[in-house]
């Protein structure tokens, strides 16, 4: 129902649907911030914010993918953060995907000085889960301005990994896209 009255247009629903913005069920409640956030409501980012430090990591997801689609600059920070959070379990590396993804859709260079840590941190555990994380990065990094990324491209050209070093050198060299 929440969906329809985006979709409909239907501005004047706009109070009934902020209430909805704390609902018990988490699904409706994400429904109804991407509503308000459709509709550019004052208290969207608010209500945005809340469900990034919620403690359910797939509701955290759900808030970071609409700042994303929605390009909220206001929550940069929290994305920021999710990235930065350190993960003794390795359980968190979906979701930071997730927060790479969406800072991209931003594309807000404050995530660039933390995409240089993550590309030269190193782990012994979940090794793979942060070399994932960092060809995210790279995947994604031609949504920034090149003088923004400049020096992390520059690290990236004498990657390992075959796929950083390509996107690396294509876009220092004036190419367009990822491999």
């Amino acid at each position: 129902m929440i969906s329809l009255i985006r979709e409909c247009g239907g501005k004047k629903y706009i109070k009934s649907i902020r209430a909805l913005a704390r609902h018990e069920d988490t699904e409706v409640a994400i429904e109804a911030v991407r509503t308000l956030l459709h509709f550019k409501t004052p208290d969207a980012v608010s209500h945005l914010k809340l469900y990034l430090s919620h403690d359910n990591p797939d509701v955290r997801d759900r808030a970071v993918k609409l700042a994303g689609l929605y390009k909220v600059k206001e929550v940069v920070p929290y994305l920021i953060e999710i990235l930065e959070k350190k993960d003794i379990l390795g359980t968190e590396s979906y979701y930071k995907i997730s927060a790479v993804q969406a800072l991209a859709e931003i594309g807000d260079t404050r995530a660039v000085e933390t995409f240089k840590k993550i590309y030269n941190s190193k782990t012994l555990l979940f090794r793979s889960n942060l070399e994932d994380l960092k060809l995210e990065i790279f995947r994604n990094i031609h949504k920034y301005p090149l003088e923004a990324v400049k020096s992390l491209l520059e690290l990236g050209i004498n990657s390992k990994n075959k796929e950083i070093a390509t996107i690396s050198r294509r876009l220092l060299e004036g190419g367009k896209g990822s491999a």
